[in-house]
């Protein structure tokens, strides 16, 4: 079962970090989104308020109150704002301004609310015209004490607080639009970012092998950055896991083609070559063989032809250009490269190489396709498992793991190939 991906905050504050170009150019677009919408396409809209006091009668006027008296005052002041949201009362106002709006449109331009604990209501009107906001607030102010008193008992109706013309749209609000903007502009990408990292299964850096209680051998950097020492550092963690004396028969594979090993298996092989290592790398991999391209030398007669009995050992061993590194190809693409691998053919051929070397480094396809890297792994001393940062997925190293545990091989460790620089590996782990 894979596992699932989690997050740590500093992980996600690096994810954001990382991908911050994105969130700042979407929070420019939703800005300036918001604000041609608000400037250009909303229309505009002025609002003309007024505010009127309904007297109370004689008694309270006079000072003979109480609590009840003053809890009545409130209460019936929700009265009289019912009384103007009638149909009937916009019908009025409608006909009193003279302005080519029905009771329906009326009321809805029309906001009437009691102010909280008082005998106080405020009515505002928003209009696209800012003029016929003020009409229609102080036609409001004309009719609203008649219409009160022609209903209730009241001594009188005042207007508190006149209706003004209004000199600036109250909606819509340009800066608040903004911010709205940049925060939704922030948001969404935020959000789409750690969704489709979430989806994303690449291995990108050595905490995520972690996970899976393997020991990293090394990093290896692209071809942008020097490799040398990064080799350096697998040679000396591969001879700290394998103290065995005598030669040492190593499986270089991956979970998937595509990850590089070939690349490490010759890297490697020059890197131990360099430390006064005799060093064999034979290409396992007959169905796409690739060492001798790197070398620059003929695929053929190599292993296929060793196994079939075609060729001598001798014949089929390489010298290069490095020191202390040979070489046997892949040759002829056979039919049953798995089971040549795993015939004894192939079993004494390592025995005897044994005699001659101190390390064998055996370039094997990808794990997850084929069953050649299970057929050598009861003959070798173990088995280095190379995953390319951003290309390997979880699943896909974890289903590696679980084959060559089921082939009770030995992993010695993974190498992380194609890491953008060391420097870079490091600062992400640091910040875990």
């Amino acid at each position: 079962m894979s596992k699932k991906k989690e997050y740590s905050p500093l992980e996600m504050i690096e994810l954001i970090i990382k991908k911050f170009w994105i969130i700042l150019l979407c929070m420019v677009v939703g800005a300036g989104g918001t604000f041609s919408l608000s400037k250009y396409v909303i229309p505009e809209k002025y609002t003309s308020s007024l505010l009127m006091y309904v007297a109370p009668n004689q008694g309270i006027e006079e000072g003979r109150t109480s609590i009840n008296d003053l809890y009545y005052a409130q209460q019936v002041v929700n009265t009289y704002v019912e009384i103007l949201r009638t149909n009937a009362f916009m019908m009025e106002v409608a006909k009193n301004t003279g302005l080519p709006y029905a009771a329906k449109e009326m009321s809805e331009m029309i906001r009437i609310q009691v102010v909280e604990n008082t005998e106080v209501f405020q009515v505002k009107v928003v209009a696209k015209n800012p003029k016929d906001a003020q009409i229609i607030a102080e036609s409001i102010a004309a009719l609203a004490p008649a219409k009160i008193m022609s209903v209730v008992d009241v001594d009188a109706v005042k207007l508190v607080d006149p209706p003004v013309l209004p000199t600036r749209p109250t909606s819509p609000n340009l800066m608040i639009n903004m911010v709205i903007g940049l925060i939704l502009g922030a948001f969404l990408p935020i959000m789409l970012i750690l969704f489709r990292d979430m989806l994303d299964l690449a291995i990108k850096k050595e905490n995520d092998i972690n996970k899976y209680n393997v020991p990293v051998l090394g990093i290896v950097p692209n071809e942008k950055f020097p490799v040398l020492d990064a080799y350096r550092m697998v040679r000396a963690k591969l001879e700290l896991a394998m103290p065995k004396t005598g030669c040492k028969t190593i499986i270089v594979t991956s979970a998937v083609p595509g990850e590089g090993k070939t690349t490490v298996v010759c890297g490697l092989g020059k890197i131990l070559g360099l430390g006064g290592q005799r060093v064999l790398i034979i290409d396992c991999a007959m169905r796409n063989a690739s060492v001798h391209k790197i070398f620059n030398t003929k695929g053929s007669p190599g292993l296929s032809e060793l196994l079939a009995g075609r060729v001598k050992t001798s014949e089929a061993i390489r010298d290069t250009s490095h020191p202390n590194l040979k070489l046997i190809c892949g040759g002829t693409v056979p039919s049953n490269s798995a089971e040549l691998l795993g015939s004894r053919a192939m079993k004494e051929l390592l025995k005897t190489l044994e005699e001659g070397f101190d390390y064998i480094l055996l370039d094997t396809p990808s794990t997850n396709l084929f069953a050649d890297t299970l057929e050598l792994a009861e003959i070798s001393d173990g088995i280095l498992l190379i995953a390319r940062l951003g290309e390997t997925t979880g699943p896909e190293f974890e289903k590696a793991l679980s084959s060559l545990a089921f082939a009770n091989a030995t992993l010695l460790g993974v190498v992380l190939n194609d890491v953008e620089s060391l420097s870079t590996s490091r600062k992400m782990n640091d910040m875990q």
